[in-house]
């Protein structure tokens, strides 16, 4: 099974359970490109979908990885999981 290995040094170093467990669930979501959260069926796109609605920080994600911050669009991905998993 291979995994995003960004994402599983973001969710080994993850401070609060909540960010664990949405890092683990980015891992499944890179390898798998399909994930369960609270019942509901997502897959890579959905989440991607949710990114391109807000253009300034995926603007402002891209920029940091391309200058630095190579894990800022992982980031993303893994704080809009987490969103999901609070709802």
């Amino acid at each position: 099974m291979t995994f995003c290995k960004v994402s599983n040094q973001i969710a080994i170093h993850a401070n609060e359970p909540e960010q664990r467990v949405a890092g683990e669930l980015y891992q499944r979501l890179c390898n798998d490109v399909t994930v369960y959260i609270n019942g509901e069926h997502y897959e890579l796109i959905d989440f991607t979908d949710m990114l391109i609605k807000d253009v300034t920080t995926l603007s402002e994600a891209v920029q940091d990885s391309v200058t630095g911050n190579t894990s800022a669009v992982h980031q993303l991905y893994i704080a809009a999981i987490s969103n999901k998993l609070g709802e």
